[in-house]
């Protein structure tokens, strides 16, 4: 592991300049000069010991599962935000900068059961009010979006609203916060070079 470091000279004197020979200097970093950040997930509501830890050496964080639709909407047309809300506020008090993951998830596994027996029609309005929901809620107080997670791999969106829904969700993301900046969350892109599906050679 490579430790950054550089030496520093300290020079302490009185109020009248003089120097104080053998002095005692104690230092300690306010904050870090790099951004530096973890997952957070629900537990941290419910252990002040977990808060202090969490707060005192992360400045970002993305919710684990708390922000994603089969979280916020089990039931159709029944959602619940209070989760997500609450870590919101708790990253907000803390100076936790929060990325929105994620808006829509393209692999079928991770969606609400409810969602995966509508037609096409009524998918693509649930896909929408979903995007509204989301994004007209935290609007301006996440730092980015993941708006179609792992859309290389898996394609549930695609299959069943054409192959522009990927796109068509990030104009309506964009549509919707414009100054906030929309990515595609993916795995394998870099720690697996056998994948090829996420290389960044045929992306």
């Amino acid at each position: 592991m490579q430790v950054r470091t550089r030496k520093v000279r300290f020079q302490v004197t009185d109020e009248n300049g003089t120097a104080l020979n053998g002095a005692k200097v104690i230092t300690k970093a306010a904050k870090l000069n790099f951004p530096f950040g973890c997952g957070m997930n629900h537990f941290i509501l419910t252990s002040k010991d977990y808060q202090n830890w969490y707060a005192s050496r992360f400045k970002f964080t993305t919710f684990t599962n708390e922000m994603k639709w089969y979280s916020t909407e089990r039931i159709q047309g029944q959602e619940d935000y209070s989760i997500a809300d609450a870590m919101l506020t708790f990253a907000k008090e803390n100076g936790i900068s929060v990325r929105g993951h994620n808006v829509l998830w393209d692999d079928e596994e991770y969606l609400p059961e409810w969602i995966k027996t509508l037609s096409p029609e009524d998918l693509r309005k649930a896909a929408a009010k979903r995007t509204m929901s989301v994004v007209s809620r935290y609007k301006g107080q996440v730092i980015a979006w993941d708006v179609m997670n792992e859309n290389l791999h898996f394609h549930f969106f695609e299959d069943n609203l054409g192959q522009n829904a990927s796109a068509e969700a990030y104009a309506a993301v964009f549509a919707l916060d414009p100054g906030t900046k929309i990515f595609l969350n993916e795995f394998n892109t870099i720690e697996y070079s056998g994948d090829q599906i996420a290389s960044p050679v045929n992306i």
